[in-house]
């Protein structure tokens, strides 16, 4: 149900005010509560759900891994609507925000391998790479006491990525290069750095 997602146009199709974005944030954290397929299977909110309030507000650091989610539970093709990285991240910075006050480091890794599933997720000529440079830009406004911004983890690449020359089958992406998905979005690294030391500057 869209009116349990952060964010998320509501069933009338407006936008929730700002009380019905923490209803719906407070609602991750109710087991008892019907929520929706998406609240119980995306990683993120699963796993506030998991630890509770509390312990998720403890959180300074995060890596996402980016996937191909959905919020009815189905793909396209079954008549439901996916939700990419470039979706997600809008709905996670609400939570973030509101939940993780003292969150100061984010990594965004993409694990989709360039996107293989893009031209799938809405009409042609969609600009993909502004999109994703768009969402970055609501996470960095979003979070405004965050540090550090990291677009790709390579150091530590999640299995299945298809980045690192160890795992089974990245020679098939070899042509592929680490930050190819970002490219637009890179900016948002510096400014989140510059942004950071001018108000230590400012504090000192």
């Amino acid at each position: 149900m869209p009116n349990e997602i952060p964010g998320r146009h509501r069933e009338d199709d407006t936008l929730p005010t700002e009380r019905q974005v923490s209803g719906s944030i407070d609602n991750i954290f109710q087991r008892n509560q019907q929520n929706s397929k998406f609240i119980y299977q995306d990683p993120l909110t699963k796993f506030f759900m998991e630890i509770g309030r509390r312990n998720a507000s403890y959180i300074t650091k995060i890596m996402i891994q980016g996937r191909w989610n959905w919020i009815i539970g189905k793909w396209k093709e079954t008549g439901s609507q996916p939700v990419g990285l470039h979706d997600l991240v809008p709905i996670y910075t609400l939570i973030l925000n509101e939940v993780c006050k003292n969150i100061h480091t984010v990594t965004l890794h993409d694990d989709d391998q360039g996107y293989p599933q893009i031209n799938k997720l809405g009409p042609p000529g969609t600009d993909r790479d502004q999109e994703i440079s768009d969402s970055v830009e609501k996470l960095v406004h979003g979070l405004q006491n965050l540090q550090k911004l990291q677009l790709g983890h390579y150091e530590y690449v999640p299995a299945g990525c298809g980045y690192d020359p160890g795992l089974s089958g990245s020679k098939t992406v070899l042509h592929v290069q680490p930050n190819d998905e970002w490219r637009k979005a890179l900016k948002w690294m510096a400014f989140v750095e510059e942004r950071a030391k001018v108000r230590i500057a400012a504090e000192a």
